[in-house]
């Protein structure tokens, strides 16, 4: 929310987690949607399977990771790798 311009609206920065925790528990399946794709890139990554997650497909040839989407265009990725992210979790 910081990124997003929130303290310049005047919102607080004590406010910020509050606001974030009451939009995931008003999406709990956008949240889901999330986890549920996370998993999956990293399914095709480290295990190189053809995976999906709704219309988004995720597929590994020659060290490349493809996403398909639901509007037909696909994304390309070079070399993706996991990593560990500034919260100590996994990311791509």
């Amino acid at each position: 929310m910081r990124a997003m311009g929130a303290l310049e609206m005047g919102l607080l920065e004590d406010e910020l987690q509050l606001l974030v925790n009451m939009w995931r528990e008003s999406n709990p399946n956008i949240v889901r949607f999330w986890w549920d794709v996370d998993k999956a890139v990293k399914d095709c990554i480290t295990q190189h399977l053809v995976t999906k997650v709704g219309c988004v497909r995720f597929r590994w040839k020659s060290g490349m990771l493809f996403i398909n989407l639901p509007s037909g265009r696909r994304l390309s990725y070079v070399k993706p790798r996991i990593g560990i992210n500034r919260f100590g979790g996994e990311s791509v």
